[in-house]
């Protein structure tokens, strides 16, 4: 009988967001790899930093599991990547992440052109920035700067989705013979590339992507998207962008030129950060038979959790669960005995709704952020104190949070 054990890890980058994950087996397989984010607004340093330290010992469950040590350390690969939005201290760091490895998918949270390069401009970026061209066409940017092989966008929508398309979707899978099962993918539309191609796609609200290791499925990821939620875009500013699509989609400079000064002329000095769709990421194990579960906060704090529940994780990002609505809606995910909790927004009081920590009960709650910083203030002390009885982490500059669980 085979074993298995994952690891999550969030790395110590400050302002920002940058976890991995792993899952490895015992039979010394190639395990399989994802992150979740790689970005600051605190020092590049860190990103950097952060980078060189993965797969070394006190940076996994290797400490825990010898097995799982090895094989991360050889890994070049990256099976599942993931980009809560478009925003800099989320993105900045990818690049460098990249280099030596290997990318099969990744999932970005779908967009329109205008709601994407709206985000740009409000981050006073240079219109010739990498960052900007990210924007406007991200499918072709992570294709040949980060080497991406699959590139598709979550639709906006429930996650539960439409259950009988889901479940039709779910079933008739891609490659039944890849370490990551995901349903099959609709064509991108005209907001995302002017071209159509198997290598990008939509994958529709409701989809499931299984791990699948020796004709097992050992864990599932369910993506979310809230862009149905977010507030409407100013309809000229759209009406302009949609105008210059097809030459904001090739990058041309005059275009992005021109969707800059649509901007300026439509919003001013008046334009704010929306930051109101984030890719939601869930993630649980499939296995019934847990053996040890271990958690370590900073350095040798560690903490046995005495349950033996599925290891779980919720990725927010940047998200909002601060209504009743946006609480509804991600409720509709399996949440029930959630391990971890990425705490959403850098612990931001306007993305929390007070009494959340109580409903949700996360074993460990994770605040990435740099309480150093004066300005934005993050974590909030309100989401502090909503999370005490929850395990709250707080990830900075210096202390990392792992999670493990073998089975």
């Amino acid at each position: 009988m085979s074993h298995h054990c994952t690891c999550i890890q969030f790395h110590p980058v400050g302002q920002g967001i940058f976890s991995t994950g792993c899952i490895c087996c015992d039979r010394r397989d190639d395990p399989v790899r994802w992150f979740y984010d790689c970005g600051t607004a605190s020092e590049q340093m860190l990103i950097t930093n952060a980078i060189a330290k993965m797969g070394k010992r006190h940076e996994c469950c290797g400490h825990w599991w010898p097995f799982c040590e090895s094989s991360s350390r050889t890994s070049s690969i990256f099976h599942l990547g993931a980009i809560s939005h478009f925003d800099q201290d989320h993105v900045n760091g990818v690049s460098g992440l990249m280099e030596g490895q290997k990318l099969k998918i990744l999932l970005l949270p779908y967009a329109t052109l205008a709601q994407r390069l709206y985000n740009a401009f409000t981050q006073s970026v240079q219109i010739d920035s990498d960052f900007v061209q990210f924007c406007a066409n991200p499918a072709r940017f992570a294709r040949e700067r980060w080497g991406a092989e699959r590139v598709l966008f979550v639709e906006g929508g429930s996650p539960a989705g439409d259950p009988n398309e889901a479940r039709q979707d779910n079933q008739n899978r891609e490659d039944q013979d890849s370490s990551i099962q995901i349903p099959r993918a609709k064509l991108l539309d005209p907001e995302l590339s002017s071209d159509a191609a198997p290598e990008r796609g939509i994958l529709p609200a409701g989809s499931v992507l299984g791990v699948k290791m020796h004709g097992k499925i050992v864990w599932e990821f369910r993506p979310y998207n809230d862009q149905h939620l977010a507030s409407k875009l100013n309809a000229n500013f759209a009406d302009g962008i949609a105008k210059l699509r097809d030459a904001l989609l090739r990058c041309d400079a005059g275009a992005l030129k021109g969707a800059e000064q649509i901007f300026n002329a439509t919003f001013g000095k008046t334009a704010q950060p929306r930051n109101e769709i984030s890719l939601f990421l869930h993630g649980m194990h499939k296995s019934s038979q847990v053996m040890k579960t271990y958690a370590s906060v900073g350095h040798g704090i560690n903490r046995h959790p005495s349950d033996k529940h599925p290891l779980s994780i919720l990725y927010t990002g940047d998200g909002f669960l601060n209504t009743q609505q946006r609480v509804d809606e991600v409720k509709k995910l399996p949440l029930q005995n959630l391990t971890v909790l990425q705490v959403p927004h850098h612990g931001a009081r306007k993305s929390w709704m007070t009494g959340l920590g109580a409903e949700l009960a996360p074993r460990h709650s994770v605040f990435c952020a740099d309480p150093e910083r004066i300005k934005p203030g993050h974590p909030h002390g309100s989401v502090l104190v909503d999370l005490l009885g929850h395990g709250p982490a707080i990830v900075d500059k210096r202390s990392n949070f792992c999670v493990g669980q073998f089975c």
